[in-house]
């Protein structure tokens, strides 16, 4: 029969191995206060559809997601700092993935292999950081750039930058610049 787990804000770790195994696991409510996802915690739990990744989750883990086949859409939280090896390896249906994190973490080998060849990982607008791919998944980038920031530039004579929209490439050509000042970040 399947079933649902919750978790209460006392939990702080998913350990290693948790659920692994559970095919009849059909919902996963992983709830703010955790802060990692241990090793194949929910590995071959092959009812699971939607997961998300709440805030507070820091890492998911080696495989943690492994093998969970009929899972289609993933959250995953502002502060997450790593995903790990093959944590959602062979998760063929898997075709949403939502990153909520603006400065991209880091994603381990094979952490989106085997997945569905039509996956999409969506990025905040103006994130930094993310590749074009994580094995099998196609990161979206909004590519049509306003803003350009540069730091330390206080005491630079010129500006070089090198634009691109599509196949068309801009370099070394005068672009329209408002000139602002902040002491954001020094």
């Amino acid at each position: 029969t399947p079933f649902s787990v919750s978790f209460d804000d006392t939990v702080k770790y998913i350990g290693d191995n948790a659920f692994d195994g559970y095919n009849n696991l059909a919902n996963v409510k992983i709830v703010e206060g955790i802060m990692e996802i241990g090793k194949h915690a929910f590995n071959n739990c092959t009812l699971l559809e939607n997961v998300e990744i709440p805030d507070s989750v820091l890492t998911i883990d080696e495989g943690a997601f492994q093998n969970c086949n009929k899972l289609i859409n993933v959250t995953i939280g502002n502060s997450v700092r790593s995903i790990e090896t093959k944590a959602f390896y062979c998760c063929s249906r898997l075709q949403n993935v939502e990153f909520k994190k603006f400065i991209a973490p880091t994603i381990r080998s094979n952490a989106f292999s085997g997945i569905s060849y039509i996956a999409e990982g969506r990025i905040p607008l103006g994130a930094v950081g993310y590749a074009d791919y994580y094995d099998n998944l196609h990161i979206i980038h909004e590519r049509d750039m306003r803003t350009i920031y540069f730091t330390n530039n206080k005491n630079w004579d010129s500006v070089y930058a090198h634009l691109s929209k599509s196949r068309l490439s801009y370099y070394n050509t005068s672009i329209s610049m408002e000139y602002a000042y902040t002491n954001y970040l020094n």
